[in-house]
């Protein structure tokens, strides 16, 4: 996530799982299906290009204190930040997530990293007045 913050363009942090473990059976179908639907959408890919920053996690992967921070509950789980990637600003989970609920989703928080870096610009050229 630093690595992404350095970069000054919105994250899209994507909860997975790979597993074959039976517990995960469900969750492992609905990220396919997900990948399917929602990364091969023309809107939502060429979005996610151009404006953000993808990060994919396998929910295996992760400790309780981060899925706490970040409020993951489950594969798959798509959380959009801002470029300060403090807290989600944005949230999308379960196996019915629709391309268009995310398309509105990556524009808001597009709009308000745009707005949230103008108001960083203009505090820098004020402080080096």
């Amino acid at each position: 996530m630093e690595e992404a913050k350095k970069a000054d363009k919105p994250v899209v942090l994507y909860v997975e799982t790979r597993s074959d473990e039976r517990r995960y059976r469900n969750a492992r179908e609905a990220c396919e299906e997900l990948e399917e639907d929602l990364f091969q959408n023309y809107e939502v890919a060429s979005r996610m290009n151009d404006h953000f920053t993808l990060i994919r996690v396998e929910l295996e992967d992760l400790d309780r204190s981060t899925m706490r921070r970040y409020g993951i509950r489950s594969a798959p789980q798509l959380i959009l930040f801002d470029s300060e990637v403090e807290r989600p600003v944005s949230n999308f989970s379960g196996s019915n997530i629709r391309a268009s609920q995310v398309v509105r989703g990556l524009d808001q928080v597009k709009e308000r990293n745009d707005q949230l870096l103008e108001r960083q610009e203009r505090q820098e050229r004020r402080a080096s007045r």
